[in-house]
C-alpha cells in the first residue's frame, strides 16, 4: 500500500466536539480552519507515495529539505491558486532516506518560531 501526505502549517483551531448520531452521540478531538483544509487539499492532490507540503511548511523547513515547487495551482475543491512543494517522490512507507531524516529532525525539536531548545 501506498500512501500520500499533505501537511501545512498555521495556526488553526483546535478541540473536543459532540458528534450526534441516531443511536447516541459521542465526542472526538478535532482541528480546523484554513490550516487544515490546505492539508486535506494537499491529501486529495497527492498520488501513492507524495508528501505534498504547503509554501509556510516549506519556508519553515529551509533547506533542511529538499523539496521541489508545484507552481501556483488549482487544488481539488478549492477557488485559490496555492503554492505548494513535493518532497521528491519518496515512499513514505519504503524510503529508508526519508525515514532517516525524520529521525534526525526528532532530534532537534524546535519550537514554534523555528528557535532549537
Amino acid at each position: 500500500m501506498r500512501v500520500h501526505i499533505g501537511i501545512s502549517s498555521g495556526t488553526a483551531t483546535v478541540g473536543a466536539k459532540r458528534l450526534e448520531g441516531r443511536a447516541e452521540s459521542r465526542w472526538t478531538w478535532t482541528a480546523t480552519g484554513s490550516v487544515t483544509n490546505l492539508a486535506a487539499r494537499l491529501v486529495q492532490s497527492g498520488h501513492g507515495g507524495e508528501v505534498l507540503i504547503s509554501a509556510e511548511t516549506a519556508r519553515r523547513v529551509g533547506a533542511a529539505w529538499e523539496a521541489t515547487s508545484m507552481g501556483p495551482a488549482m487544488l481539488r475543491a478549492s477557488m485559490h491558486r496555492w503554492r505548494y512543494f513535493a518532497w521528491g517522490n519518496a515512499s513514505v512507507a519504503t524510503d529508508e532516506g526519508l525515514r532517516q531524516r525524520f529521525r534526525e529532525a526528532g532530534r532537534e525539536r524546535r519550537n514554534i518560531k523555528g528557535e532549537e531548545q
